[in-house]
């Protein structure tokens, strides 16, 4: 009578008295086991990895399910089967940071989040600094237009695309620097190489002829004064 309860072993159905029948108890003959989880022979009372998963029990959040062993988001249901481990609300295929909550995406692939990274899109220019803070090809707006410097065929927006105040040798970044045009031709004087005004204007802006050589009296007597220095001085001789 191995479990003291006056009932026989060869008829007792629960030999080792631990309220499990025999058909039941995976030890019918040892009270202190039931149970073995995982077939290993341990009963799980004393079997420290109760579902043999390599995760001891005290780690293991599914103790019992050989198939999970982490709820990394608290849900009850384990990252194997969750679709969503860390319950930010962005599957795990598409969250670049599937077991922190705080991230989700990473831009420019810097393996920071873009939370917390100060360059999201990777092109050195500090998020605070970036207009397109999120377009790595973008990073200047010069006349605030909401379209990239790179992209803008304008960037100061003057009137003067920029590969033209580049022929002209003006500054495509300052709206007040632009190509001069004298002659009103729509090509910058730097590039022009005829005077495109009609006969009148040329006539109106020319300087009124004075007949004689500008400067040349004064020269006439320049020289004058010179000669009566010299045949003074050879008198004296």
């Amino acid at each position: 009578d191995m479990d003291g309860d006056g009932i026989g072993d060869g008829t007792d159905s629960d030999l080792d008295g631990d309220g499990f029948g025999n058909a039941n108890d995976d030890f019918p003959s040892d009270a202190s086991e039931h149970n073995d989880n995982d077939g290993d022979g341990v009963g799980d009372n004393a079997d420290p990895d109760d579902d043999n998963d390599g995760v001891p029990d005290g780690l293991d959040a599914f103790p019992m399910d050989s198939s999970e062993s982490r709820d990394s988001d608290g849900d009850t249901l384990g990252d194997n089967a969750d679709t969503d481990d860390d319950g930010d609300g962005v599957d795990d295929a598409s969250d670049a940071f599937p077991l922190n909550p705080a991230e989700h995406t990473d831009s420019d692939g810097d393996n920071i989040g873009d939370n917390s990274d100060g360059d999201i899109d990777g092109d050195d220019v500090p998020n605070a600094d970036d207009p397109f803070p999120n377009d790595s090809s973008e990073w200047a707006d010069t006349d605030s237009d909401g379209t990239g410097d790179n992209a803008d065929t304008d960037d100061d927006n003057d009137g003067y695309t920029d590969s033209v105040e580049a022929d002209c040798g003006t500054d495509s970044k300052r709206p007040n620097s632009v190509p001069s045009d004298f002659d009103g031709d729509g090509v910058c004087d730097a590039l022009d190489t005829t005077d495109s005004r009609s006969d009148d204007m040329k006539a109106e802006n020319a300087q009124v002829d004075p007949g004689f050589t500008p400067g040349f009296p004064s020269i006439l007597a320049a020289v004058s004064l010179i000669g009566a220095a010299m045949l003074g001085r050879r008198k004296e001789d």
